[in-house]
């Protein structure tokens, strides 16, 4: 009979543990390993790839990935666009329509990244207010 000591006994057991626990598993990816991840980023540029360190700078950048990829067939799972924090002035309207609709196999979402809150202003941004009359001001709406 072998006498094993306690903290030899506790490696043969985390040792079968972790053979028991990884065996059945293939090398094919998981789901979360297939997933789509876009980056959108205040300090990103829309000639870049969309990824984490090089992020687009617009929905509509991420968006027109989305639809090149669908379009060529690419598009199997999941898609998340990760809006980083900041804040995004939209001077025209995020438009999304059914061709940018995902599945229910393949979901297509807009979100902040992790626990940032990116916010996003609808409309032109007014600048260069001038004094008009006591206090009312005016700023010219055309540049």
């Amino acid at each position: 009979m072998i006498s094993l000591k306690r903290p030899a006994a506790l490696t043969i057991i985390l040792i079968l543990l972790v053979a028991v626990v990884g065996y059945g598993q293939t090398s094919a990816p998981s789901s979360a390993a297939t997933e789509v991840s876009l980056f959108v980023a205040v300090n990103g540029s829309d000639n870049d790839p969309g990824t984490v360190d090089k992020p687009f700078a617009t929905l509509e950048r991420a968006r027109d990935q989305i639809r090149a990829l669908k379009k060529a067939g690419k598009l199997k799972t999941a898609v998340t666009v990760n809006v980083r924090s900041g804040t995004y002035f939209l001077d025209r309207t995020f438009a999304l329509s059914a061709e940018d609709s995902g599945t229910a196999e393949a979901p297509i979402t807009y979100c902040g990244y992790a626990k940032e809150r990116p916010l996003l202003f609808g409309g032109k941004r007014i600048k260069d207010f001038a004094q008009y009359k006591g206090q009312i001001l005016v700023a010219d709406l055309t540049r």
